[in-house]
């Protein structure tokens, strides 16, 4: 037996022997890619075989995967395409399986994260209330207010980070969401809204889409059009993202609470998680559903070209009264048609490249 092939074979028997698992699937693995190297393709079939057999029993899907993976490879080379395809599906199941199974872990992670800042926030709340008792309450309330924003200010960070990186999954430049809260902010401004309430949404539109951290690459980036199981799973990322923001104590954070669970809501009452309609939208969804729309159709993806502004502008014209709000709309176009809206949002690149995102002072 060539020397490779016998110190695997030796490994996986040892690792039985102790009853190793890990070491006995790791060794298994190996002896079966050294055996079809050699060309010994029924003993290496017969190597990755076991190996896949121990992984499920096991339910170790790493090994799964890598089982299959392998077997493909033999089946292909050994000439039997048929068994090679039947392993490269599952591979590609198996595949599936581990990224949801560690996209949720990744999730939980990042959400328990995110509750120990805020019940660290609230101890330290705490303790700064029972010191009022000891010191000059207009000196306490202003510590309060000054440590309480500081702390929003990690959670801030924290959401936007995950924010960022659910982007980056599917827009390499990362500027997509950078566009669309100072869009809104724009259109937030044109409607009148305070402009206290504009600061907020320029930054709370930014998180609008950061449930899609809990949605597979397989999902997110497929280009051709979702299944009805797939479709699904896509419109969950609002109630992921909403459920990410939840119990923020900050206006900011339930701002943005707010919009991520409602912008993909229509002004006709079709769109989701809640099937709300008109007014009983929130304002703050109904903005960024423009902007969010109005930015994708407007940039370039490996999926699709970017439309003219002209095309992007007719098309929220179109959907005016059904999937937007027509208020909402014509604000929009008034900022998109000025003069010195290029010139805007150049000034707001180069002012924002210079800063992290904040929380607005109280």
């Amino acid at each position: 037996m060539h020397e490779a092939a016998a110190a695997h074979a030796e490994a996986a028997a040892i690792a039985q022997e102790i009853e190793d698992l890990e070491g006995e699937l790791d060794a298994l693995n190996h002896l079966g890619q050294v055996q079809a190297e050699l060309g010994d393709f029924p003993a290496a079939l017969a190597s990755l075989e076991r190996a896949l057999t121990l992984a499920r029993e096991a339910d170790h899907k790493k090994t799964v995967y890598e089982a299959h993976r392998a077997l493909a490879g033999v089946y292909k080379r050994a000439g039997d395409f048929e068994r090679a395809l039947h392993h490269h599906e599952q591979y590609h199941e198996a595949e599936r399986a581990l990224f949801n199974e560690e996209s949720d872990k990744k999730t939980r992670e990042l959400s328990a994260q995110f509750d120990v800042e805020r019940a660290r926030h609230e101890a330290e709340v705490q303790r700064l209330q029972r010191e009022m008792a000891e010191t000059a309450r207009e000196e306490a309330e202003a510590l309060v207010r000054e440590r309480t924003h500081e702390l929003e200010q990690a959670q801030v960070e924290i959401v936007t980070r995950l924010a960022v990186a659910a982007e980056y999954r599917d827009d390499l430049t990362g500027e997509h969401t950078w566009r669309v809260g100072h869009v809104s902010a724009l259109i937030a401004r044109e409607l009148g809204l305070p402009e206290g309430d504009v600061a907020l949404l320029r930054i709370a539109a930014r998180l609008h889409d950061v449930g899609k951290i809990g949605i597979p690459d397989a999902i997110l980036l497929k280009p051709g059009k979702f299944t009805p199981e797939e479709q699904e799973r896509m419109k969950a990322h609002t109630l992921i993202g909403a459920r990410i923001l939840s119990g923020g104590h900050s206006r900011l954070l339930r701002m943005a609470e707010e919009i991520a669970l409602s912008h993909h809501e229509r002004w006709d009452g079709g769109g989701y998680p809640l099937g709300k309609a008109g007014h009983n939208i929130p304002v703050t969804g109904r903005i960024v559903s423009v902007a969010d729309v109005f930015d994708a159709l407007t940039s370039e993806r490996p999926y699709k070209q970017a439309w003219t502004q002209g095309d992007a502008l007719a098309e929220l014209r179109r959907q005016a009264g059904t999937q937007f709000d027509p208020e909402v709309v014509e604000a929009a176009v008034r900022v998109f048609t000025r003069e010195d809206f290029p010139r805007l949002m150049r000034a707001e690149a180069e002012s924002a490249a210079r800063a992290k995102p904040a929380v607005p002072s109280p």
